[in-house]
């Protein structure tokens, strides 16, 4: 199981004070980087960064998972925004350019936010490195978080996270999620192929692997969440509505594509795409 290759010699300790400290939240976030480092036990995107920018030309990552961001972000001249794991800037440079007057993308790779630097630079945004799962930003109008939540490795940890998101939000302010919610689909032509290592409950391990155009991509580790938990403890660290949104492909995905290439995938993407409002 992927929670057991730690960074440092001591993984039978920290399994034990992860046991002890089972319900607090905060330290067990700090507890997952220090034993993990920066991949928290799951990717290590300081050596996938290159080869998971390959996945931003996906089909369902350009023509559906973009633009359905892009939607629920709502309007965002003048508006301020933070952009967890932000990779190289996939969703940052478009946010950027649809007016917003600061974006800030975080990510915990190093090499990922070098990257972003590079191929997504715009005057208006800062990149920096920075632990999501334990370091507050903000106040900002809006903060997307897409495939982020999926890497917390317990339900309390999560229940931290989207403290500090809604921390970071202003009153009145928006979180965007991207959730991976598999149940077994094979959706290799649209870009994924996600396996859930167990049963369909709360902190199951999940493999993702990514391809485009019938090439694998790199395989990733995330951990399964359901519907129910994520809205239930958006509700409780005191978001005041929770709203699931229904994705959309772009006409230009249509006409890349054909209309026969998507049929089914806007029923069941195998994600969850919800905002939560402060």
């Amino acid at each position: 199981m992927f929670f057991f290759q730690t960074t440092r010699d001591n993984g039978i300790a920290y399994l034990i004070w992860r046991w002890i400290l089972r319900k607090q939240g905060a330290i067990s976030a700090l507890m997952d980087s220090f034993y993990f480092g920066s991949s928290r036990g799951m990717n290590d995107y300081n050596k996938l960064a290159a080869r998971y920018s390959g996945s931003n030309v996906k089909p369902d990552k350009q023509f559906s998972i973009l633009p359905t961001v892009m939607r629920m972000l709502g309007p965002l001249s003048g508006k301020t925004v933070i952009d967890y794991g932000c990779g190289a800037g996939f969703f940052t440079l478009p946010i950027a350019e649809a007016g917003a007057s600061v974006v800030c993308g975080v990510d915990n790779s190093e090499a990922q936010i070098k990257l972003a630097s590079k191929v997504a630079h715009h005057p208006l945004i800062h990149y920096r490195v920075g632990d999501v799962f334990t370091q507050q930003g903000g106040p900002v109008d809006v903060i997307n978080v897409p495939f982020v939540a999926n890497y917390a490795r317990t339900v309390n940890i999560l229940r931290r996270f989207f403290r500090i998101a809604f921390n970071s939000l202003k009153q009145g302010g928006k979180a965007v999620f991207v959730v991976d919610l598999p149940n077994g689909r094979n959706l290799e032509r649209f870009g994924a192929i996600k396996s859930l290592e167990g049963s369909m409950v709360d902190e199951t391990p999940i493999c993702i692997d990514l391809f485009n155009a019938g090439q694998q991509i790199c395989t990733l580790n995330a951990v399964y969440y359901t519907p129910e938990t994520i809205n239930r403890l958006l509700l409780e660290v005191g978001f005041t509505s929770v709203e699931w949104h229904t994705p959309i492909v772009s006409q230009e995905g249509i006409r890349q594509y054909g209309q026969d290439f998507w049929g089914g995938y806007l029923r069941d993407p195998e994600l969850g795409y919800l905002t939560a409002t402060k």
